[in-house]
């Protein structure tokens, strides 16, 4: 199979992002179930099935479709084989850490990035249903909002240099295993002005 010189096979140990840029790519992380795989083995791989089942609490029978998926794609890779029991078991991790969505069709993006708000909305239901959540105080695990504003050029550089800062303690957090799973959902997005009335002038914006 043909891929681009990012989409090289890579072991666990690299931790460059991985840009998720093709059309099949893409569409496998439509499907909820997929996202949850490469969820869990971003913040926990390498990993069986059978962990990987364990820990998104389904069966793993359900999960061999698609993970063949996933690897047939390029985004989830066997790293290693382990003895359990009479059989051998295959070890899966996602082919680079953190994977980002590139440039493709707006539709297949807009798709894919629906399917992890989905999953946020769940994940936030569940954790305030649950009564998980503290949003003040010393044992605060809970943040949501949405921010609106100008930002120059440079400052949006210093948003992604924060991210990539969020990316690096998730990173450690999943080579400690301490503490507890949490997940966080972004999308920084540029916003077409609506009217006039929305571009600063030089005296406000000076």
């Amino acid at each position: 199979m043909n891929r681009d010189s990012n989409e090289e096979r890579r072991g666990p140990e690299d931790r460059h992002p991985y840009l998720v840029g093709r059309r099949d790519q893409l569409e496998s992380l439509t499907s909820p179930v997929r996202q949850e795989i490469v969820d869990v083995l971003q913040a926990s791989g390498p990993a069986s099935i059978a962990e990987v089942a364990g820990w998104l609490g389904r069966a793993a029978d359900s999960l061999y479709y698609h993970i063949r998926r996933l690897v047939e794609v390029g985004l989830v890779i066997e790293t290693d084989r382990r003895r359990t029991g009479r059989r051998d078991e295959a070890i899966f991790d996602v082919v680079g850490r953190p994977l980002r969505v590139k440039g493709a069709s707006p539709d297949v993006i807009a798709r894919t990035i629906a399917a992890v708000l989905r999953l946020t909305d769940r994940d936030l239901r569940e954790a305030l249903e649950g009564e998980r959540c503290s949003f003040e105080g010393s044992d605060r695990n809970t943040s949501a909002g949405r921010m609106k504003g100008w930002l120059t050029t440079a400052d949006a550089l210093e948003v992604h240099d924060l991210l990539e800062r969020i990316g690096d303690i998730f990173e450690r957090g999943r080579n400690e295993r301490r503490g507890r799973l949490q997940a966080f959902t972004f999308a920084l997005v540029p916003l077409a002005p609506s009217s006039r009335a929305d571009i600063p002038t030089d005296e406000e914006s000076g």
